[in-house]
């Protein structure tokens, strides 16, 4: 296990791209960075695996970086990120830094490391269209956890409402 992870981290720390996002000179940097806030009467926490803080005459902006693993070759990873709707996980940090800070959202990447014999890793930028689809998602999420904290977890619910579900492919 050692092995592989020194081979990651030997990835990460060769490639240039990578390196430049993680450490950007221009910024302060926070690793593992431990949010709380309250949203709609929940208690939310995240932990941003990198964030960093820019200047600027405007305002400051904020980046967030999360990192992934993946055994599967990179030019995949495409489909879990929607898949696994990674875009969620930084749609919730974002609003999560909205709501501590005066701080202003600017560009947020996801830095893929694979995990095979021989590691490589790529950043991807992540566009606005769905960090927006992460808060629609995250208010319909939040909507049936309050939906079913009134009602039980019995049955889902479009059960309870008597509704007919629709299978969509997104």
């Amino acid at each position: 296990v050692n092995n592989i992870v020194e081979k990651c981290i030997f990835a990460v720390e060769n490639n240039d791209i990578v390196q430049e996002i993680i450490n950007n000179k221009n910024a302060v940097l926070e690793s593992e960075k431990e949010i709380l806030w309250k949203y709609r009467g929940f208690n939310c926490k995240g932990i941003i695996d990198r964030n960093a803080i820019e200047s600027s005459i405007g305002g400051n902006t904020f980046s967030i970086v999360d990192i992934k693993t993946t055994e599967k070759p990179l030019h995949k990873y495409k489909w879990d990120f929607i898949y696994n709707k990674t875009y969620r996980q930084l749609a919730f940090y974002e609003l999560g830094l909205l709501q501590l800070t005066d701080n202003y959202p600017s560009e947020h990447y996801v830095i893929v490391v694979t995990t095979g014999e021989y590691p490589t890793c790529k950043p991807f930028l992540v566009g606005r269209e769905y960090i927006n689809k992460g808060f629609e998602d995250i208010e319909k999420l939040l909507d049936r956890i309050e939906f079913h904290l009134s009602n039980g977890w019995d049955n889902s619910m479009e059960t309870l409402n008597r509704e007919i579900e629709t299978l969509t492919p997104y």
